[in-house]
C-alpha cells in the first residue's frame, strides 16, 4: 500500500493518460493526413531545385554555404527527395502531433472530451490544407497564444526553436515566423517592462541562429551575408516577380474589413493576436497577390483560414461574431482568388490513410520506383559523350537554372550565389555572382543551356521568365562571365563555357545623363563593331508608386526594342536592374541570329502615378580581346536585306499603302493617333483592314512573320477577345491560324500599348495566301494605330 501511493506520488497518471491520448489521437491525424508517395523532380526552372537542395543535404551540406535564394539550405523540408524522404516525415508528423497538443491546450474546456474532439478535428482541417510551411506558422502562432494565456516559457522557447528552424527552409516562412517572434517579444516588453528578459530572449534567438549555422556548416562565415541576402530577396521582389492580373477591389476591401471587424473586440487576447497576425497576414496577402498564380494564392488563402481559425479558438469574446467575419473574410478573398493565373479550385482528400499503408509496407518500392521515375524525366538532358570528355571531373555550374543537366550527367557541381539568374534582381545580389564568376572559387566550366525556339513574347531563344531578356538578368555578372570564360563547345541547344587562363580586361565609357519619358522613343547611338552597348535606366519613385508597391505591387516596365529590320520586340525589365545597364546591342536573339537595335522606347504600367522623368545614359564596353568574346553569342547579324516585306499602314492616307492591303473605310478613322493624324476604331464584331500576300509571291524555305500594332482599349475591359491574327489559308484546307489576344499585352486602359504577335512557317510555294489582321470580337470599341507587318528569311 505504501508502495503504490509512492508510485502515485511520482507519476500522474491522469497527466500521463492524457498525454497518451494526445499521442494516439496526433498519429491518427498524421496517419489520416499522410502525403502522397510522390518524391520526384523533372527538368525545367522550379522541379530541378528539388534535386539541388536535397543533393547538397544528403551530401555536402557546406557546398552551398554561400547560396542566397528564396529557398534555404533545409528547404528540402518541402519536398524530399527518397534519399531525405524519412527525415521529412519524421519532422512533418511530429509537426502534427505538437500542433494538436498545442491547440489541445489552448482550448483547455471543461468538458475535456469536448476539447479532445475539438482539437482533432481542427489539427485535421489544418492538417490537410497545411503545406510543411503553414504547419510551421501555425504552431507558433500556437505556440504565442499558449504563452500569453499560461506564461509558461516551455511555450515560448518551443516557438523559438520552431522560428530558427524556419530561417533555413525559406525566406517567406523567415519572414512571417520572424514577424510573430519579434511583434510578440515586443509585445511583452511593453507589457511587462522586464528589460532584463527580453534582452537573454533576444540573446536566446540570436545565438540559436548561429548554432545552427555553425552546426550545417562547420564555421560562422557566411552567415551575415545570408542575413543581408534575404533582405535583399524581400526588397524588389514586388517588381522582379509580379503577375499582374484583374481584382475585383470590393472584395479585397470587404476581406480587409472583415478580417479587422473581426479581430475588433474589448479584450488583450484580440489585441495580442491582432498584433501578431495582421503583419503575417498583410504579408500573406502581398506575396500571394504579387504573384498571383494558383498556387500562390491558395497558399495565401489557406494561411488567412489557418490564422482565423487559431483566432477563433484564442479569443474569449464575441465568438459568434468573430466566426460570421472570418467566414466572410476567407470567402471574399477566395472570391477573388478565382482572377488568379490558371485558377483552379483546390482539390483536398479528406482520408489520406492509403498513403501512410503504402509508406509503411512498401518503403523501399517507393524509393527505387520514385528514383527511377526522376531518372527517366532528366533523360533528355543527357548530354553527349564528347561534352561529358572535355568536362570530366571539373567544377560546373549550370545557367542560367536547370540543375537537371548536373543530376542526370553527374557532373562535379559548384554552385554560385544566387543559383538562378532571375532571382538576382538587385545591384547587390547581382553583384554577389559577378564577384563569384571572378574569382578563384568559380566552376571551371559553365555550362549554357538556350531555350527553345519561337518561345516567349517574341520567339526567341534567350529568354527568361516573365517575359524577361536573359542578359538582363544580371547585368555585372554577365560581364564577368564574358570577362572570364570562353566557348569550349556549343550547339543550337547550348554553348560550353570554360574558364580563360587569365581573364580578358574591359574599358567602358559611359555618356553622360540624358533625360526622356515614358512612351518616347530614342535613337541608339551608333556603336563599333565587337563591343557591348547597354542602356543604364534611373528614375526616382514618386510617392504614389512607392506607396502603391509597399502595400500592394509595384507596376510592370518594359523596354521596346526597335529592330534594323524594322521589327519591334519587347521585354519586362526590373528597375534595381537597369540602373547597372540593359543589353542592347549586338542583340543576340538565338545561336544563330543577332540583330541591331536602332531605337529604344520606356513603357510603364500606370504611367500616371510614376515619375515622368527618366535618367539614361548609354555605355560601351570594349574588350581587349573580341575575337572571342562573341562566341558566346552569335556575331552575324540578320541584315535589312533579309526582310521581304516591312509595311506600315498607319491610316493616315490609304493611297500611300502597297497593294497588299484591303481597303477600309473613312468613317473608322480616329482623331487620337499614336503618331500622324488619324487611328482606326475597331467596332465589335469586325476586322481591320487586313495585310494580304499570296505566299507562291514569297522566296521558297523558312520564313519569319511578325506583327504589331498600337491600341488604347479605353473602357473595353474585354481585350482577351480581341486578336491580332496570322492566318496562312490553303487549297487543301490545311490551315495556320495564329491569333494572340490583347490582353496578353495591355500595360494601360487609357493609354498607348504595343500589342505583338509572329510565326514561323516553311513556304512550300503551294498555293496558301497569308492574312494578317485584327478582330474584335468583344462588345466594345478599340482604337488602333501604326499596324505593321514583316517579312523575313531565316
Amino acid at each position: 500500500m505504501i508502495y503504490n501511493l509512492k508510485i502515485k506520488n511520482i507519476v500522474n497518471w491522469d497527466s500521463l493518460k492524457g498525454s497518451i491520448k494526445i499521442l494516439i489521437l496526433g498519429l491518427l491525424v498524421v496517419i489520416g493526413t499522410f502525403p502522397e508517395n510522390i518524391w520526384t523532380f523533372d527538368v525545367g526552372i522550379d522541379p530541378p531545385l528539388v534535386w539541388a537542395f536535397n543533393n547538397l543535404f544528403s551530401t555536402k551540406l557546406s557546398d552551398g554555404i554561400s547560396i542566397i535564394f528564396p529557398h534555404g539550405p533545409l528547404a528540402f523540408f518541402m519536398y524530399p527527395l527518397p534519399e531525405n524522404i524519412m527525415w521529412v516525415t519524421i519532422v512533418t508528423a511530429l509537426l502534427k502531433i505538437v500542433l494538436f497538443w498545442n491547440i489541445f491546450r489552448l482550448l483547455n474546456k471543461n468538458n475535456k472530451h469536448t476539447q479532445i474532439l475539438i482539437s482533432f478535428l481542427v489539427c485535421y482541417f489544418i492538417s490537410i490544407i497545411a503545406g510543411f510551411n503553414h504547419l510551421i506558422l501555425a504552431n507558433i502562432l500556437l505556440f504565442n497564444c499558449n504563452y500569453f494565456v499560461t506564461r509558461k516559457k516551455l511555450f515560448k522557447y518551443l516557438s523559438f526553436a520552431l522560428f530558427i528552424f524556419a530561417f533555413y527552409v525559406k525566406s517567406y516562412v523567415a519572414i512571417l515566423s520572424g514577424a510573430i517572434t519579434a511583434v510578440s517579444l515586443i509585445y511583452f516588453l511593453i507589457a511587462e517592462r522586464d528589460y532584463k528578459q527580453f534582452a537573454i530572449d533576444v540573446g536566446i534567438l540570436f545565438s540559436g541562429l548561429l548554432m545552427v549555422w555553425l552546426f550545417m556548416f562547420g564555421t560562422l562565415n557566411g552567415f551575415f551575408t545570408y542575413l543581408y541576402g534575404i533582405i535583399n530577396l524581400a526588397q524588389d521582389n514586388s517588381s522582379a516577380a509580379s503577375i499582374y492580373q484583374d481584382n475585383n477591389w470590393w472584395f479585397i476591401i470587404g476581406y480587409i474589413l472583415f478580417v479587422i471587424l473581426a479581430f475588433a473586440n474589448k479584450e488583450k487576447r484580440s489585441l495580442f493576436f491582432g498584433l501578431i497576425a495582421l503583419f503575417c497576414l498583410f504579408a500573406v496577402w502581398k506575396h500571394g497577390m504579387a504573384r498571383q498564380d494558383v498556387y500562390h494564392v491558395n497558399g495565401m488563402t489557406s494561411f488567412i483560414m489557418i490564422a482565423l481559425l487559431i483566432f477563433n479558438i484564442f479569443s474569449q469574446k464575441n465568438r459568434f461574431k468573430n466566426i460570421i467575419f472570418s467566414v466572410l473574410a476567407v470567402y471574399a478573398i477566395s472570391y477573388n482568388n478565382q482572377n488568379a493565373l490558371n485558377y483552379r479550385d483546390s482539390e483536398q482528400t479528406i482520408l489520406k490513410s492509403n498513403n501512410f499503408i503504402e509508406f509503411v509496407s512498401d518503403y523501399k518500392k517507393l524509393k527505387t520506383q520514385n528514383a527511377k521515375i526522376s531518372e527517366n524525366l532528366i533523360a533528355p538532358n543527357k548530354l553527349p559523350t564528347e561534352l561529358l570528355n572535355i568536362i570530366g571531373d571539373a567544377k560546373t555550374d549550370i545557367y542560367p537554372w536547370d540543375y537537371s543537366i548536373i543530376a542526370a550527367n553527374k557532373l562535379n557541381w559548384k554552385p554560385r550565389v544566387v543559383i538562378q539568374s532571375y532571382a538576382a534582381y538587385t545591384s547587390w545580389l547581382d553583384k554577389q555572382n559577378a564577384v563569384h564568376f571572378s574569382s578563384e572559387n568559380a566552376p571551371e566550366f559553365i555550362f549554357w543551356h538556350n531555350g527553345d525556339k519561337l518561345s516567349g513574347l517574341n520567339g526567341g531563344t534567350v529568354n527568361s521568365i516573365d517575359s524577361r531578356y536573359l542578359l538582363n538578368d544580371e547585368p555585372q555578372t554577365l560581364i564577368e562571365i564574358i570577362r572570364n570564360y570562353k566557348t569550349a563547345n556549343h550547339d543550337d541547344k547550348s554553348i560550353l563555357l570554360q574558364r580563360r587562363s587569365t581573364p580578358l580586361s574591359i574599358e567602358s565609357s559611359v555618356s553622360e545623363h540624358k533625360t526622356t519619358t515614358w512612351g518616347k522613343w530614342i535613337d541608339v547611338p551608333e556603336y563599333q563593331k565587337g563591343t557591348l552597348q547597354r542602356v543604364k535606366l534611373d528614375f526616382n519613385k514618386s510617392i504614389k508608386q512607392f506607396l502603391k508597391s509597399a502595400f500592394f505591387k509595384d507596376e510592370q516596365f518594359w523596354l521596346l526594342l526597335e529592330l534594323n529590320t524594322g521589327e519591334i520586340h519587347k521585354y519586362r525589365i526590373v528597375p534595381k536592374n537597369a540602373t547597372d545597364g540593359l543589353w542592347i546591342n549586338p542583340y543576340a536573339f538565338a545561336p544563330d541570329q543577332s540583330f541591331k537595335v536602332d531605337r529604344i522606347m520606356f513603357m510603364a504600367s500606370n504611367q500616371k502615378i510614376l515619375s515622368k522623368k527618366l535618367n539614361i545614359c548609354w555605355e560601351q564596353v570594349v574588350f581587349d580581346k573580341s575575337d572571342n568574346y562573341f562566341s558566346l553569342f552569335n556575331p552575324k547579324i540578320t541584315e535589312r536585306s533579309q526582310v521581304i516585306y516591312n509595311e506600315l499602314n498607319s491610316f493616315d492616307n490609304y493611297s500611300e499603302l502597297g497593294s497588299n492591303w484591303t481597303s477600309f473605310d473613312k468613317s473608322n478613322f480616329g482623331k487620337q493617333s499614336f503618331t500622324g493624324t488619324s487611328s482606326f476604331v475597331l467596332k465589335p464584331t469586325s476586322f481591320t483592314p487586313s495585310f494580304l500576300i499570296p505566299i507562291d509571291s514569297l522566296p521558297e524555305g523558312l520564313l519569319h512573320i511578325s506583327t504589331g500594332c498600337w491600341a488604347i482599349p479605353e473602357n473595353n475591359k474585354n481585350t482577351k477577345n480581341v486578336v491580332l491574327v496570322i492566318s496562312i489559308d490553303y487549297p487543301n484546307g490545311n490551315n495556320i491560324w495564329n491569333g494572340e489576344a490583347f490582353e496578353n499585352h495591355i500595360l494601360n486602359q487609357n493609354n498607348w500599348n504595343y500589342i505583338k504577335n509572329y510565326t514561323s512557317f516553311h513556304n512550300k510555294r503551294d498555293g496558301g495566301i497569308l492574312k494578317v489582321y485584327v478582330w474584335n470580337n468583344s462588345n466594345q470599341d478599340i482604337i488602333l494605330d501604326d499596324f505593321g507587318v514583316s517579312i523575313r528569311e531565316l
